[in-house]
């Protein structure tokens, strides 16, 4: 990058710190301001300072910015991305899906996840997932859900492998809409894991607990099932620390 009015190209380092500590407190007016010097100075066409505007905007509750931005810029592969910036791993996809998600924008999150599905623009991984599921899970959309399932495993393998339980289950913790999922693709452990985070918010709900046996006997988990039953007809299927209620059955 050239230099612009006697500025140095240092300038696309030092911009993005601004942006991160205006992000940090909501100065959005600010914020407003450093970008107007970026686009008097030719710089929007950083990936990095794009990146930064991005995660600014959003943070400052400025989604719509936020996207103006992101929809501007040339280059959206968070590799490129990082690799311009090793020491700072801003992940432009990611943070404007979860601005979306975090003030209320799903629907508009999850148009952005089918771009980036289409486009191929960059790897997904479980973070852009979990946003996108988050999204789903507001707007209730079941169907999108299920078709975000199966690509995480038939495409990205993201569940199911060894060592990835601990990312399906905080998955499932923010999203409860995926014990259906789970159910329909016959991932037991990680249905129970769905089903107990269900009930524990929603502890009096017999539908919950009608779920969690039609579970075990679509499993064919006889025993558990009929433990299931007898909790139910007794009331005695409540709210428990952990899993230890799952596991005791």
């Amino acid at each position: 990058m050239q230099s612009v009015q006697g500025l140095t190209p240092n300038y696309v380092f030092v911009i993005p710190s601004f942006l991160k500590t205006r992000g940090h407190v909501g100065d959005r007016i600010t914020g407003e301001k450093i970008h107007g010097f970026i686009l008097k100075c030719s710089f929007e066409f950083d990936s990095f300072v794009s990146s930064s505007l991005i995660v600014m905007y959003s943070k400052c509750e400025k989604v719509e910015d936020a996207r103006k931005v992101f929809d501007g810029m040339t280059v959206k592969d968070t590799v490129t991305l990082n690799a311009v910036v090793a020491r700072t791993p801003y992940v432009t996809w990611n943070s404007i899906i979860f601005g979306f998600v975090n003030h209320g924008y799903c629907e508009e999150a999850i148009e952005l996840f089918n771009q980036m599905e289409k486009e191929r623009a960059a790897k997904l991984d479980h973070l852009t997932f979990t946003a996108a599921l988050t999204a789903c899970s507001h707007v209730g959309d079941i169907e999108l859900g299920q078709k975000l399932f199966k690509i995480m495993q038939e495409k990205y393998n993201l569940l199911g492998r060894a060592g990835k339980l601990d990312e399906a289950y905080c998955m499932i913790k923010t999203m409860p809409i995926l014990n259906l999922i789970y159910l329909n693709h016959g991932h037991v452990e990680l249905a129970e894991v769905a089903a107990m985070h269900l009930m524990e918010l929603e502890p009096e709900s017999v539908a919950n607990r009608l779920l969690l046996s039609s579970l075990y006997s679509d499993a064919g988990k006889r025993g558990k099932f009929e433990r299931v039953k007898k909790r139910i007809k007794k009331g005695k299927l409540r709210k428990h620390q952990g899993l230890s209620w799952i596991e005791n059955l």
